[in-house]
């Protein structure tokens, strides 16, 4: 076994693969003795080995790394990631697969997470793979496609499902419609009820379109909104706007004429997909001379059946005044041809308008979900309650595998009895073991408080089981408890190789503090203090921070030049210090990745970004933990290290 070990730090990766494999076998515990020393090898193919390694005793930690090198910056690090993938178990990494789908740029690399999913058709996972698909566009698009096309097909080969492929396809499509219809009829139906006339105008509206669309129910939702709004302009507006496609009449007819209102009117309630290439692009031009009820008419036309070359003149209305216009304008252009609408999201996220902003978060998480979820998250702790609730209608318009885990970090602290039922409704549509032993482990962390988990989790438990005859309600609470336990036993052996952990020993290259920490790990298990002695007295980082002047210097005047500052670079000496900061983001440096920070006892930051980083919008609330590097002019300079 001795000359096996020995083969761990052999200077070739695959000797050391080899020497795992063989471990794995022969002595697991001579294995668990060196994880740390693999995990810091150099070379990710070896790291990503001994992740996969320590699945066959601490599952969730192993996870955690393939999590983490899965959403690498290191493209090698996604592929060794990728290559491992199939030796763990497929329903606990499912979705943080689709989650990786949705964000990965690579196309060799979204092409290997597929055979993944391949080698476990499901269908709950085709549905699954379905919304990524919703959730993202192009290139990235058409791949997840291609995949959820590649695991119909197995589920049909495999005589799992009985429907060819485009039939399922089809089954899979018409529920996940209904599904974002339920949504958005749940979403404006609850703002029809608004203190705001304004608010309950546009929703109602919103819910106008879906009589276009001949969704049932709606119609007459509207129609008792109308018999009981007393606001005249809501009712005349909402009425206006519903007369643009209500009138039923020959298409012949509607050729009379585009000079007046009322012509155009007619020509808008017979478009269809035939015929709108002749009738709608020659309106265009005039697109901004027409009043607003009439610019969302066609813009809504435009976004059922128009194309890129429409974008221009949606553009056009992107300066526009009324909200409403403004929100179908984004819309529009997030499904027509969302490249030119990236520049403007920015600024329409910081709208005061919650229509306008909730419709760019929208657009901006189908290319850039990471960011979108960022700002989502930070939504969903406002104090405000109407920014929980938009956060929400967002999260749901992704898909659950990317917003899970906000969904179940909200139902922690929720305590708005809504949104609380709204996050239930959501986990409880896409439950699995994973979601149910996640919801068990919060309502054991509060047994002995009054709380409406239990009776959630009895719900969850027999939905599943009656998806799964060959389990009862009772096996999902025994799991769950079992994982709990298992949790709890592994808290204590776990601290030497937690991520975080090893993530900070990673990025000391130093070969003398490599050999501290090993010694440092190795008291760990000796004796707290000792491992603290060597903590301060030889690995801390250096009492007093020394600034290299030139490349300081350059950067510290950036970033005066940029928040109005002066030039003047201080040379005072000053401890440093890793601390988290909360605050109210001042002003943002996009191109040089900066933020300016005011936080809550009045203190300013400067907030150094790394690559990959989400940089938060200006206005938004903020929380890190930093690593403070300079101090002068009465700001701070701070390094961003992790974000809450």
């Amino acid at each position: 076994m001795s000359d096996l070990i020995a083969q761990l730090k052999s200077n070739d990766p695959s000797v050391v693969c080899a020497a795992v494999d063989a471990l794995e076998t022969v002595d697991l515990e001579g294995l668990k003795a060196n994880i740390v020393s693999l995990l810091l090898n150099s070379n990710v193919w070896v790291r990503s080995r001994a992740a996969r390694s320590m699945c066959r005793w601490d599952r969730t930690e192993a996870i955690r790394y393939l999590a983490a090198m899965l959403f690498s910056k290191n493209k090698t690090e996604r592929d060794a990631a990728l290559n491992h993938s199939l030796f763990f178990p497929f329903n606990q990494i499912e979705a943080i697969l689709i989650k990786y789908l949705t964000v990965e740029n690579e196309p060799d690399l979204i092409q290997k997470a597929g055979l993944v999913f391949m080698a476990n058709p499901d269908k709950v996972t085709a549905s699954h793979l379905y919304e990524a698909q919703q959730a993202t566009r192009g290139l990235r698009s058409d791949l997840i496609n291609g995949i959820l096309m590649g695991v119909l097909d197995s589920l049909y080969k495999a005589k799992l499902e009985a429907d060819a492929p485009i039939k399922q396809f089809k089954k899979i499509k018409l529920d996940y419609d209904n599904k974002r219809i339920k949504i958005y009829i749940s979403h404006f139906s609850a703002l029809l009820s608004s203190e705001e006339p304004e608010i309950r105008m546009k929703a109602a509206i919103k819910l106008c379109e879906l009589i276009r669309q001949k969704i049932a129910d709606v119609s007459n939702l509207i129609k008792d909104f109308l018999k009981k709004e007393k606001n005249e302009e809501v009712t005349k507006k909402v009425k206006e706007y519903l007369k643009t496609f209500s009138i039923d009449i020959p298409l012949e007819e509607a050729k009379i004429g585009t000079d007046t209102p009322e012509q155009r009117k007619i020509l808008y309630s017979s478009i269809t997909n035939d015929n709108y290439s002749k009738m709608i692009p020659p309106l265009l031009p005039d697109i901004k001379k027409y009043d607003s009820s009439e610019q969302m008419v066609i813009l809504k036309l435009i976004e059922d059946y128009g194309s890129k070359l429409d974008s221009e003149y949606v553009v056009k209305c992107l300066d526009s005044k009324d909200s409403s216009v403004l929100q179908a304008a984004i819309e529009t252009l997030s499904k027509i041809d969302l490249e030119i609408l990236q520049s403007y999201l920015p600024e329409f996220i910081k709208s005061e308008s919650d229509s306008v902003k909730v419709s760019a978060i929208n657009a901006y998480a189908l290319s850039d979900k990471t960011q979108a979820l960022c700002i989502l998250d930070r939504m969903m702790n406002s104090v405000k309650l109407s920014q929980r609730k938009n956060a929400l209608f967002c999260l749901e318009n992704l898909d659950f595998a990317s917003a899970s885990d906000i969904y179940l970090s909200a139902l922690k602290r929720e305590k708005n009895e809504e949104i609380r039922a709204e996050l239930m409704s959501v986990l409880y549509d896409n439950a699995n073991e994973e979601v149910f032993c996640e919801v068990y482990f919060q309502f054991n962390a509060k047994r002995n408080e009054d709380t409406d988990l239990k009776p959630f989790l009895e719900r969850i438990s027999k939905k599943l089981a009656s998806e799964n005859p060959n389990k009862k309600s009772d096996d999902y609470w025994n799991l769950a408890e079992a994982r709990l336990l298992e949790e709890k036993c592994m808290v204590k052996q776990r601290e030497l190789y937690r991520l975080e952990r090893v993530q900070c020993l990673r990025e000391d290259n130093s070969e003398e503090k490599t050999e501290l920490i090993k010694f440092a790990i190795t008291c760990h298990s000796i004796g707290f203090i000792l491992t603290l002695l060597i903590w301060f007295g030889f690995m801390a980082p250096s009492a007093w921070f020394i600034s290299d002047n030139n490349s300081k210097k350059k950067h510290k005047v950036s970033l005066n030049q940029e928040f109005g500052f002066t030039d003047d670079y201080s040379k005072e000496k000053f401890k440093t210090e890793y601390l988290n900061v909360r605050g109210k983001i001042e002003d943002v440096n996009v191109q040089n990745r900066q933020a300016m920070l005011l936080d809550y006892s009045g203190r300013k930051y400067l907030l150094i970004f790394h690559e990959g980083q989400a940089i938060p919008q200006p206005g938004l609330d903020f929380c890190a933990q930093v690593y403070l590097e300079d101090y002068s002019d009465s700001v701070y300079t701070a390094e961003v290290i992790n974000i809450f």
